[in-house]
């Protein structure tokens, strides 16, 4: 690390270092903080273990000394963060306040675990006002609304991840959060137990372009028919069962469409089992003439398609 971290050509060039399942330590991500400005990526799970002995550092600083740090120029150029939050440092700074005081520039924030009781620390992240792409795990999303209400506006990337009990509608995700409070998103996905919504506004979500939603229950009638009436940019569909989905309800949803739907290349509406989605040869033909850059339709396997028994002559002249 020292001999790749005052190497005078890479201290001005060197922008990703990965380092993951190698022997770095702590003094070597300190070393490349450092002395590498242009540094704005760093692959290492050591990163975390960075972020909790800085925090116990400005544990030993006053709260005026954190104040005067953020407003100086003295912070890194990292833009992308990917972490694993697990512990918990009782009586200090919030790691999400380190992490802004530290580095401001963020871009792009990866979070896959994260500690509990910082749940109603992520308020902090809306002092991160140049991130566009930020992806959660296991987080209720009620604690992301200080955030959103913030920055919601500047994030073209939303991944959010929450499986617990769904049975407990505390535990449902509300759509309406995203949809209201995050206007420009490009690439939404969510995974989780069960959706829910408030009020969608017919402008809501207007430049998506990717949206994957992958949950237990059936996703909602007003929130799939949004998705394909009224986002206009839409690319890329994929959708676990939707509620009252049949070959109907889509041709209505498609022919009301304010916009048209030829630019989609992706549709994919997933069930669990064979017939467990009730769209037909209908909805496959009128796909084909609605998308007419259509590359990729499924689950075909959990349509109800209709059956064709081909003879052995048959088979034989397709292979």
């Amino acid at each position: 690390m020292a001999t790749l971290a005052t190497s005078l050509p890479l201290q001005s060039t060197l922008t990703t270092v990965k380092l993951e399942n190698t022997l770095v330590s702590k003094a070597g991500i300190f070393m490349l903080l450092d002395h590498v400005k242009s540094l704005m990526f760093i692959e290492s799970s050591v990163m975390e273990h960075y972020l909790y002995c800085m925090q116990n550092f400005f544990n030993k600083s006053t709260v005026l000394d954190a104040a005067l740090l953020r407003n100086s120029n003295s912070h890194f150029g990292i833009r992308k963060l990917f972490l694993s939050l697990t512990s918990y440092q009782e009586d200090k700074l919030s790691i999400f306040y380190v992490i802004t005081i530290l580095f401001p520039n963020l871009v792009e924030l990866k979070i896959h675990t994260l500690h509990r009781n910082e749940f109603e620390n992520l308020g902090c992240l809306a002092n991160l006002t140049g991130l566009k792409s930020l992806m959660i795990g296991a987080t209720p999303l009620k604690f992301l609304v200080p955030v959103f209400s913030k920055i919601g506006g500047n994030l073209t990337t939303f991944c959010y991840i929450c499986y617990n009990d769904q049975t407990a509608a505390r535990d449902h995700i509300n759509f309406s959060v995203v949809s209201e409070l995050c206007p420009n998103l490009q690439f939404l996905s969510i995974s989780g137990s069960a959706l829910v919504h408030d009020r969608i506004s017919a402008g809501s979500l207007s430049a998506l372009k990717n949206v994957m939603l992958n949950v237990h229950a059936f996703i909602p009638l007003q929130i799939w028919t949004h998705l394909l009436s009224h986002c206009s940019n839409l690319v890329h569909i994929d959708l676990t069962k939707c509620e009252g989905l049949t070959d109907d309800s889509l041709a209505a949803t498609l022919h009301a469409a304010k916009d048209d739907v030829s630019h989609i290349e992706k549709f994919v509406i997933k069930g669990s089992h064979r017939q467990d989605v009730l769209l037909t040869d209908k909805s496959l033909r009128l796909l084909k003439t609605k998308c007419e850059k259509i590359r990729e339709i499924g689950d075909c396997f959990t349509w109800s398609l209709s059956r064709k028994d081909y003879s052995v002559n048959q088979i034989r002249s397709l292979l």
